[in-house]
């Protein structure tokens, strides 16, 4: 997953570049979850969307998550903190996959009936491998 713009800390060229074993390095949770586009309750794991925030320096504005087929939404960095964002890398104890949304899924914790409701459908980017800041 690579990370641009307003950040304040790189390892490549203007960006921060991050494998598996970096992204496990940081804030890695394991959250049993809803979404809408899956049945029952579902196990999650990966670092905290906060966490990589920490790590390339972004504590605020919009963040731009965009997926490997290039679908992309703008959501407030703040989301992270204030909704316990994940970076889901893992479900239901297995590697993600990119045909099973990985390698990455953007995921809001939320309970069944909040779930229904379909608060954060847009903002729970699969198959993601780009964020953007703008402060």
């Amino acid at each position: 997953m690579t990370f641009t713009g307003d950040i304040e800390h790189t390892n490549a060229e203007g960006m921060a570049q991050f494998d598996r074993a970096m992204l496990e390095a940081l804030d890695w949770r394991e959250i049993e979850t809803f979404t809408s586009f899956t049945e029952g309750p579902q196990v999650f794991a990966g670092p905290t969307l906060a966490s990589v925030l920490e790590a390339v320096g972004v504590s605020g504005g919009t963040l731009r998550a965009t997926a490997i087929n290039d679908y992309s939404i703008n959501l407030p960095a703040e989301h992270a903190n204030a909704h316990g964002v994940l970076l889901a890398m893992d479900h239901n104890g297995r590697p993600m996959r990119v045909r099973d949304k990985g390698p990455i899924w953007i995921v809001y914790p939320l309970s069944e009936d909040e779930a229904r409701k379909r608060p954060f459908d847009g903002e729970m980017v699969w198959q993601l491998n780009r964020l953007h800041a703008d402060g």
